[in-house]
């Protein structure tokens, strides 16, 4: 059995996304989803658990509500503790948009978490959730490394290091107001102390010893044009709230009456995707980073460059997920935000399944190069994801690809 001390993967589940990590006894997950049918993920979910074992999932990030992100959500978390699920608000217009844009796939569960993605996971038996808006932040955050030596062990996190007092996110007042106009369900008496109103400025800090810095970009969609083909095709939609929002999924005649207000406004929600930076919090670690090798069994058509080096000791190392954002949107803020935090990203998530729609190279020359890229997709996508054009932008910038798809599992362990 292999010692690490830290272990990361991207799970096998095809064109979707599972990020699973391990750092000492302390567990967290990035999205939990696939295209593929339940049936079919359900095994890699199971694989998971099983090496979890009776331990909890402490941290559970939700980049965004595309169902191939979060379509194992239930299979994840039944008969397994959560103890904090973190995820950006979306209005019930935006939840709207994505019923409208997934309504093939809609399922009860799917839907059931569309209509109110908080009561959701509580009820699914989640501890809290961190509700995160980026809209209204300063973006002031003041990044202090910890120089110090890491006293008893490097990485001996654990559960009971993640609290209220660790989640140092500034408090957003805007946010819960916001969510008590259109979610009003939220503040009944039996959520009290269990939903945090969060801003992205700051970070949550484990011991002093491990960072998670979040960015949830602004969205510049206008949802007012939604919500007036909303209200021309249904004329008796009063304010879209919750439960609103409940009438209108409740009813397939009215999704197939507003098909067409999605196909005449906006198809994506993918710049809404919950970034986060992950990352040992001293300036440098004796440790050393192997990336197993993940590009078995490729067809002979796709060719990438591997990360075959392991990384030398004392070396600056840190993850970034990043869903299906859309760099070509977002870098300005992105680099701002993370500025602090640049020279430690030599494993980044390429967003979008590897899209040229989302992809902006200018990112490379910001971050740590040579790095570490990986992708999520499923073989014979109909979307051609990974674009050759992207894998081509990094691999010949002198950077290493490794893929994930329906084969193949990216595992990553920080050893002493």
């Amino acid at each position: 059995m292999i010692k690490y001390c830290a272990r990361f993967s991207l799970e096998p589940v095809g064109q979707g996304l599972f990020y699973t990590g391990k750092i000492g006894s302390f567990n967290m997950v990035y999205d939990c989803g696939s295209m593929k049918a339940l049936n079919k993920i359900s095994s890699i979910i199971g694989d998971y658990k099983s090496r979890l074992g009776n331990s909890k999932i402490d941290m559970l990030i939700i980049s965004h509500l595309h169902l191939d992100h979060v379509s194992g959500i239930e299979e994840l978390m039944k008969n397994t503790k959560v103890r904090y699920v973190f995820l950006p608000y979306l209005l019930p217009i935006q939840r709207l948009l994505l019923a409208l844009g997934g309504h093939a796939h809609l399922t009860e569960s799917y839907l059931n978490l569309l209509i109110d993605p908080v009561s959701y996971f509580l009820e699914l038996g989640a501890d809290k959730v961190v509700l995160i808006s980026g809209n209204n932040s300063k973006n002031d955050e003041r990044y202090e490394r910890n120089n110090d030596e890491f006293p008893g062990g490097e990485f001996d996190l654990s559960s009971e290091d993640l609290n209220d007092e660790a989640i140092k996110l500034s408090d957003n007042e805007d946010l819960r107001k916001m969510v008590n106009d259109k979610d009003s369900q939220l503040f009944k008496e039996k959520f009290e102390g269990k939903i945090l109103f969060k801003d992205h400025s700051g970070s949550v800090s484990l011991k002093k010893k491990w960072v998670f810095r979040f960015f949830s970009p602004p969205t510049k969609q206008n949802l007012s044009q939604l919500e007036k083909c909303v209200k021309q095709i249904l004329p008796n939609t009063g304010k879209i709230n919750n439960a609103m929002l409940k009438e209108i999924l409740s009813n397939k005649g009215h999704l197939e009456k507003l098909k067409k207000c999605y196909e005449n406004s906006f198809k994506q929600l993918n710049d809404t995707s919950l970034i986060v930076f992950h990352g040992p919090t001293k300036n440098y670690i004796n440790s050393v980073l192997y990336p197993a090798d993940s590009t078995r069994n490729m067809p002979s058509n796709y060719y990438f460059n591997h990360c075959k080096t392991e990384l030398e000791s004392n070396v600056k190392f840190g993850w970034v997920l990043t869903g299906d954002v859309n760099f070509k949107k977002v870098s300005s803020a992105f680099l701002k935000h993370f500025s602090n935090y640049l020279d430690q990203m030599n494993n980044l998530l390429i967003p979008h399944h590897g899209s040229k729609g989302n992809w902006n190279l200018d990112i490379m020359k910001h971050v740590v190069s040579p790095g570490h890229w990986f992708v999520s997709f499923g073989l014979g996508n109909n979307h051609h994801h990974p674009n050759a054009d992207v894998i081509s932008d990094i691999v010949t910038s002198g950077n290493s690809v490794s893929l994930c798809n329906d084969i193949n599992r990216i595992d990553q362990y920080v050893f002493p």
